[in-house]
């Protein structure tokens, strides 16, 4: 009932008579598109798929899946509309990420050959498995024949899953190959792998129509460089030229678009009225010896005025910084001042740039002057810059605030405060025409957990209005709403004044660069009719090293992506747990420092954040197992004998459980118990008699929670944002409790005579002396942790030896994507006016 479209069948009502439900469903005057097969047309069947296509589009826009996409539950009206009907076996997420069923969780279900792999397997399904579903239904119409043609029902579900069907071409040779791959990318096995959604399809399906009746010929101007590759960069050269005849090129594009509109107009029309622009589309090409910063979803912002881009890049000596590309001129230049920028963003007047770099929210004026710090900001995530001169900016992780503050400098202050109760966090903010309304993502604060929704907010209130669900990282331009969904660049009619979304959307291109732990897309538009975008990329690693406390580093080996690590208590051995992103699991390897050899320990499906026991002998780690988040596992660290449950969670459990640390003598385990309320600090006894072992909550709200290294204590943070408190308190005694700081915002670790943690504040590892003796420890003044001055905010997991080094890791990776693509005049490629 939630969906309104022309090409799904309407339920109009839901009622009750004698005690039997029933569903008023619209009256479709036709027949069912298997009767329809026979006559239909190969024109007819093109026209039928998009049709379909923009069907299910709608329904997953509405969180909807069928999961019954097949002839009989396709009706082919006598006016030409097909409709989509029969959503029994659908199932609906709703708005705050849970799933509802009319079948339960893990039962097959679905028709026999229309069926995707993972509803023939009993997996967990979404909206791709209609796209494999719509594909086998396509291929249908299109050769006459299934995809998948077993002789008894057991052998056409081992097709669906093992066997790859032949071309349709092969089938029937006259089929477009065009159309062909249209239609198998759709029947790809592994859901990654497949068409990423139905809008994409019903784009790729109307540029073949249009392509096949030549329609569309003139239209688009081919892709091409808009400036090729420097050859090199010198050391001591800021501005970087491109040859004349690029720059030429350029100049004739821009004054071809004008000089076409006006010789239109005066030699054609002879009557005033805006000009008809081609599309153009081009690409910016990153200079050699330059790599582009494309990790955590791009670093890269057209201006509003269309002529510069800036981007973030690393050149030959490993200098990250700003830079800048002048679209008219082709010369790329350098900022100083703007070491270790990220996330660039443009001034309205296209005069500036906002950036993260230090962990603070920093400006810099390109008409001269230094780069200035505006505010505190350890793990920016999102800058917006209003017309007024208004910074809106997310400062941290797990801050659920947007702050803001002067762009001429001033006072920080916490703008909005928004509703978390669900878990969600705001990302990127982007504000809208009258400086004051502004869109952003809200999305889970587990990074494991891809959910994210655009809204609306305001600076005047905390009122929010949600826009678009499942999509994130949302830019405003010129009448329509750009943002991303599923890897796709969408545009969307979107009216700033009532903040209402119209018309259907449009998909512009998909594989986009894109970060889905942080909603984070490659893309910017300007206010004059050039989009930019990144393609593809991802971050690729994470470097592991030790930090003495002179600041000296040494390099260890790569991890991949959100990787924890462990420090043995003997300082020997490194647990880890290391990141498939293919399958989006991970398994717990160990690092022997002195052989330097690498063993995995764990089997099962996904393991993560590993902890050793007191004598080094066992790891204990996260687990999940059959789809429970609510399980703590160990094994040998030597990887011999069996993994062992150690402590799981009631049936059904919504709670997630995750090792803290464990205590010197062996005995307690600390636990951090997670729900959608927050994370409550638990123990469990390991050396007692009752198997499992109870968990025993110990009422203190908090995360990051070490022992002391008498195990009578624990230190922990509390809060959210970059604020969190570092606190301590006995483990029998509720009232002995102390708070050493305010200004928390990463791991804790308390290594004998200190606790350290990294400051939002002071923007650097800061350390607290401790005392053990006697009944009562006692704590001198924070002081800094390393003496080089440095802020050094790379994570630390763990520290050993005298003089004492630290075990870190940071980004390691820089991309390696080539060009950015660009088109002008954006709404004649969607169609807008």
């Amino acid at each position: 009932a939630a969906l309104n479209h022309p090409n799904v069948c309407s339920v109009i009502d839901i009622a009750e008579h004698d005690g039997q439900m029933f569903i008023v469903m619209e009256f479709v005057d036709g027949r069912t598109l298997r009767d329809a097969l026979p006559g239909m047309s190969y024109k007819q069947a093109i026209d039928a798929s998009i049709q379909i296509a923009d069907g299910l589009a709608a329904a997953h826009e509405k969180g909807i899946v069928h999961r019954d996409i097949k002839p009989e539950n396709i009706m082919v009206r006598k006016d030409g509309i097909v409709q989509i009907m029969d959503f029994g076996l659908a199932k609906l997420r709703t708005a705050g990420g849970a799933v509802t069923r009319l079948t339960k969780a893990g039962s097959t279900v679905g028709t026999a050959g229309y069926m995707s792999p993972e509803q023939v397997q009993g997996h967990e399904t979404d909206h791709r498995s209609d796209i494999f579903s719509f594909g086998v239904l396509m291929y249908e119409m299109f050769t006459g024949q299934p995809p998948f043609r077993g002789v008894h029902e057991t052998a056409l579900l081992y097709e669906i899953v093992n066997v790859d069907p032949p071309p349709m071409s092969a089938v029937r040779p006259e089929i477009d190959p065009h159309l062909d791959a249209v239609v198998l990318e759709c029947l790809e096995k592994d859901p990654k792998e497949r068409t990423q959604s139905a809008s994409q399809i019903s784009v790729d399906l109307k540029r073949y129509k249009r392509e096949s009746s030549r329609q569309r010929a003139s239209r688009i101007t081919a892709a091409r460089p808009a400036f090729p590759a420097t050859p090199q960069i010198p050391a001591d050269q800021v501005a970087l030229k491109p040859r004349v005849g690029v720059k030429t090129w350029i100049a004739a594009v821009f004054a071809g678009i004008i000089l076409l509109g006006a010789g239109y107009e005066i030699a054609v029309l002879r009557v005033p009225r805006p000009p008809v622009l081609p599309v153009l589309r081009t690409s910016v090409e990153v200079p050699a010896g330059l790599k582009y910063l494309y990790d955590f979803g791009g670093n890269s912002c057209i201006s509003p005025d269309g002529e510069k881009i800036v981007f973030t890049g690393v050149d030959s000596a490993g200098t990250q910084r700003l830079w800048i590309t002048h679209l008219k001129t082709g010369e790329v230049t350098s900022i100083s001042g703007t070491d270790k920028a990220q996330y660039p963003v443009w001034s309205p007047d296209s005069r500036s740039v906002a950036f993260f770099a230090d962990g603070k929210l920093k400006t810099i004026d390109f008409s001269g002057g230094p780069a200035l710090a505006l505010a505190d900001a350890p793990f920016g995530r999102g800058i917006a810059w209003s017309s007024a001169g208004t910074i809106l900016y997310q400062p941290s992780v797990s801050d659920s605030n947007f702050w803001s503050v002067p762009a001429a400098g001033g006072t920080p202050r916490i703008t909005t405060h928004l509703d978390t109760s669900r878990g969600q966090v705001p990302r990127f903010p982007s504000f809208l025409p009258d400086g004051i309304h502004f869109l952003f993502t809200s999305m889970m604060a587990d990074a494991n957990n891809a959910s994210a929704d655009v809204y609306a907010g305001s600076l005047n209130n905390n009122d929010v209005k949600l826009l678009l669900h499942d999509a994130s990282y949302a830019r405003y331009s010129d009448g329509f709403l750009f943002y991303l969904r599923q890897g796709i660049l969408m545009a969307q009619r979107f009216d700033p004044g009532t903040l209402t979304v119209n018309d259907k959307p449009t998909a512009i291109q998909a594989n986009i660069n894109n970060w889905v732990a942080r909603a984070k897309a490659d893309f910017s538009v300007s206010d004059n009719g050039l989009l930019i975008f990144g393609i593809g990329g991802e971050t690729r690693a994470n470097e592991l090293f030790w930090l003495s406390s002179a600041g000296t580093e040494t390099p260890l080996f790569a991890l991949s992506i959100y990787s924890t690590c462990a420090l043995s208590p003997d300082g020997t051995r490194i647990a880890y747990d290391l990141l498939d992103l293919q399958s989006n699991s991970s398994q717990i390897w160990v690092y022997d420092l002195v052989k330097k050899v690498k063993s995995r320990i764990s089997v099962a499906p996904t393991v993560m954040r590993p902890h050793w026991s007191a004598d080094g002998t066992r790891l204990y780690y996260h687990s999940e197992i059959g789809m429970s988040k609510a399980i703590i596992a160990t094994r040998p660290a030597d990887g011999s004998g069996e993994e062992e449950i150690c402590v799981r969670g009631p049936e059904g459990a919504k709670e997630e459980y995750n090792v803290e640390d464990l205590s010197p003598d062996g005995r307690w385990m600390l636990m951090r118990v997670s729900n959608e309320s927050g994370s409550e600090l638990a123990v469990i006894d390991l050396a007692g008699q009752q198997r499992p072992p109870a968990v025993r909550k110990l009422g203190i709200s908090g995360a990051a929670a070490r022992f002391s290294p008498d195990g009578n204590w624990i230190a922990y943070e509390v809060g959210t944002g970059v604020a969190r408190k570092v606190c301590v308190a006995s483990l029998t005694e509720k009232s002995a409790s102390w708070e050493l700081a305010t200004d928390a915002s990463g791991e804790l670790i308390w290594a004998k005579d200190m606790i350290f943690y990294y400051s939002s504040t002071a923007n650097r590892y800061q350390s607290i002396p401790c005392v053990l003796t006697g009944a009562r420890p006692s704590f001198a003044e924070v002081r800094p942790l390393f003496t080089d001055g440095k802020s050094h905010n790379d994570l630390i997991y763990g520290v050993t030896g005298n003089p004492p080094k630290y075990l870190a890791q940071r980004l390691a990776s820089v991309g390696d994507v080539k060009s950015l693509s660009l088109i002008v005049n954006w709404k004649g490629f969607i169609g807008g006016e």
